[in-house]
């Protein structure tokens, strides 16, 4: 279970925040033997008191009903904390999972309590669930949107040290790092070039990329993908063109 602070507490309904810290602790499958019987005794005499079946169990019946109900805990619901098994427990005893008049009788049986558990799970617990995990994404995806706007925040103050240096200081900045810089300022409407002064410095660059490459010996290797060097070689003379529109901005 992610963390949830009490910050969050407003954003679940009372009943959806209690199973929710319910949940919070050791599960049942990391929990020794002797550690569970205690806990769901006493969940079951909770019930029994309060359904007023507690003058009818004998503790030879309390006793049983424990066993038969840890066996079934461990096998089917590791995942629950005891405080999970308490409450639906309680829960169902006091008609917040199903109406009692629908159980069969007596309410606390083996039968009814595993019904409670079942209910409880596929209820609350699975709502409780979901109501968190919508409540960490909402969270993350702030965090995120919060670091994204800090990256391009650097970026941009980046890009402002670069525009101020001179052609020589310009010259050391690596092509790809110029034209990202040009890209971001076209996208945020800060370059002021005309189409046509656009359509210039493009065809210069792309002057420049092919004649290096009618400059290279002709590799007449089958294997090579023309299509793949083609594109390869639009995205360098696009690359290159960004590099030098930022150079003169």
């Amino acid at each position: 279970m992610k963390l949830i602070t009490s910050l969050d507490k407003n954003l679940f309904t009372p009943w959806l925040w209690i199973a929710f810290e319910a949940m919070q602790g050791v599960k049942v499958k990391d929990l020794k033997k002797h550690e569970m019987p205690k806990g769901v005794r006493d969940a079951i005499i909770q019930g029994l008191i309060t359904v007023g079946q507690g003058k009818e169990t004998t503790e030879v019946q309390i006793n049983v009903m424990t066993d038969a109900l840890i066996y079934e805990i461990k096998n089917n619901y590791q995942g629950f904390t005891l405080n999970e098994i308490k409450l639906a427990i309680d829960s169902g005893c006091k008609n917040k999972l199903i109406e009692i008049t629908k159980l069969t009788q007596p309410v606390v049986s083996l039968v009814n309590l595993l019904r409670f558990l079942k209910l409880y799970r596929e209820g609350v617990r699975a709502e409780t669930i979901a109501l968190t995990n919508k409540i960490e994404t909402e969270r993350e995806n702030e965090v995120n949107e919060l670091e994204r706007i800090e990256r391009i925040k650097a970026f941009e103050a980046e890009i402002e040290l670069a525009l101020v240096m001179n052609a020589k200081e310009k010259e050391s900045i690596p092509m790809g790092v110029k034209s990202a810089y040009y890209r971001h300022l076209d996208s945020i409407g800060r370059v002021t070039l005309s189409l046509e002064e656009k359509k210039s410095i493009f065809d210069i660059a792309e002057k420049i990329v092919n004649e290096d490459v009618r400059s290279k010996p002709y590799n007449p290797n089958p294997f090579i993908d023309r299509g793949h060097e083609k594109n390869k070689r639009e995205k360098h003379v696009k690359e290159l063109a960004q590099a030098m529109a930022f150079d003169i901005i």
